[in-house]
């Protein structure tokens, strides 16, 4: 319910009482991709591009055993050593998350890293049985 009210708040140029909603609904769902992809663009929007960045950094401080948290963190920065810090503490807790294999893999590769990349597909929890959607 919050990310439908930062909607329709950001549409009606509410745009801190939106912040403040989709903030709240990836405080109580770290998980909720849509509510971090909106709460970056709000805050580029505003002018404020280290907001969502803030917001996913003191909930790695809050639930620091929480791999979504560091998913979340990784999703939001633009720093590829932030990204992969951040990859690497959410492997460490949650070592069998497709997703955080698959965006560490995505970082290593935009940043044309492929030797560590095939290297990261080796040491995985996983061995030689790695899930498609990481392969």
């Amino acid at each position: 319910m919050h990310g439908y009210l930062s909607y329709a708040l950001w549409q009606l140029d509410e745009r801190d009482m939106a912040i403040a909603r989709i903030e709240r609904a990836v405080e109580l769902d770290t998980g909720y991709e849509w509510g971090w992809n909106q709460l970056k663009f709000y805050a580029a929007e505003t002018g404020r591009p280290q907001l969502a960045v803030d917001r996913a950094r003191r909930l790695t401080q809050q639930r620091p055993a929480e791999a979504l948290s560091w998913l979340a963190l990784a999703r939001v920065s633009e720093e590829p050593a932030v990204q992969l810090d951040a990859l690497e503490r959410a492997i460490a807790i949650s070592p069998l998350s497709i997703n955080a294999h698959t965006l560490k893999l995505d970082v290593l590769i935009a940043q044309e890293r492929y030797d560590d990349a095939i290297a990261m597909l080796a040491t995985t929890a996983w061995g030689e049985n790695l899930p498609a959607t990481v392969r």
